[in-house]
């Protein structure tokens, strides 16, 4: 078929929807012209514009990269190889962020739109999405860690309501899974919520927990939240990137134990080593993690 009878013509695509044939592609550089020639197309919904063989127009198979097909407002934004695993690292986030705002079948759309969160609009383009993520802090880490780096957009919005908090180069952080679950207990989406870090409520006790460990049970919170302040910073490691500490009433670690489950035995901290009976695992103040050194450890 000539080029005249090609271009300016309307034709259906398979899944985007009618898409115009508005010129051929040129000016190639000398030798590096391509042995089968190229159309540029144009979508009539989006005006997104790409380049097709006379065979995909003909069988209809060109893609609309910019039609929102992720939840009625995600786009992939560009010819991106999605089954790329460092671009999978990327997309799989992204993917999650739009469905929990906008997918009302996704099985957290009830703490995430439902309440009012949303994503700013330049991020529905998951190609852009993808570039400013790259400028997020804790990058270099996310790069080293992917499978413990996680997008978080609650850190730096924690005094905002949560229904008014949004998704964005300027609210979002990538963050450790370690310091995630601390702050779960801040506000839980199911469950008690205690209003602190580190403090979750389970098994009829409030637990302080800090890197995925149980340091005491209590019969209130607020005990919990101040046994996190005294022991977390003993207990930093590679992948605690956030400052986190409780503002709660002092409660001395002296008296701690009368608000213990069980059989918890505190250590105080500094001097002789003095025990209070009460609940669960010992707690000791002068306990310390070892830093988590990644390069001996691995990814994990």
């Amino acid at each position: 078929m000539l080029d005249q009878d090609i271009i300016g013509r309307v034709y259906d695509s398979n899944n985007y929807g009618k898409f115009e044939v508005v010129g051929k592609c040129g000016f190639w550089p000398e030798n590096k012209a391509p042995k089968i020639d190229r159309y540029v197309v144009r979508f009539l919904d989006t005006g997104c514009l790409m380049d097709a063989t006379y065979d995909c127009l003909r069988h209809k198979a060109v893609r609309d990269y910019m039609k929102p097909v992720i939840a009625g407002v995600g786009y992939v934004g560009s010819r991106l190889t999605i089954s790329d695993p460092e671009i999978m690292e990327f997309y799989k986030p992204w993917n999650d962020m739009i469905n929990r705002c906008y997918n009302k079948s996704d099985r957290d759309y009830k703490y995430y739109g439902a309440l009012g969160v949303k994503v700013d609009p330049r991020w529905f383009n998951f190609t852009q999405f993808m570039m400013d993520a790259m400028f997020l802090p804790n990058i270099e880490k996310k790069m080293m860690f992917p499978g413990i780096y996680q997008l978080d957009k609650d850190y730096l919005q924690l005094n905002i309501p949560k229904e008014q908090r949004i998704y964005s180069r300027d609210t979002c952080i990538w963050i450790s899974s370690y310091d995630n679950k601390m702050m779960m207990g801040y506000e839980k989406d199911d469950g008690p919520s205690s209003g602190y870090f580190g403090v979750l409520y389970k098994d009829g006790s409030w637990q302080t927990r800090i890197n995925g460990v149980t340091y005491g049970r209590f019969t209130i919170p607020e005990a919990a939240a101040n046994l996190f302040n005294y022991i977390r910073p003993r207990l930093t490691h590679y992948f605690n990137d956030v400052i986190l500490y409780n503002n709660v009433p002092v409660i001395p670690y002296e008296e701690l134990s009368k608000y213990c489950v069980g059989s918890t035995t505190i250590r105080e901290v500094g001097g002789d080593a003095k025990w209070y009976r009460s609940g669960s695992r010992p707690i000791c103040f002068n306990d310390r993690l070892n830093p988590i050194d990644p390069m001996t450890t691995g990814n994990k």
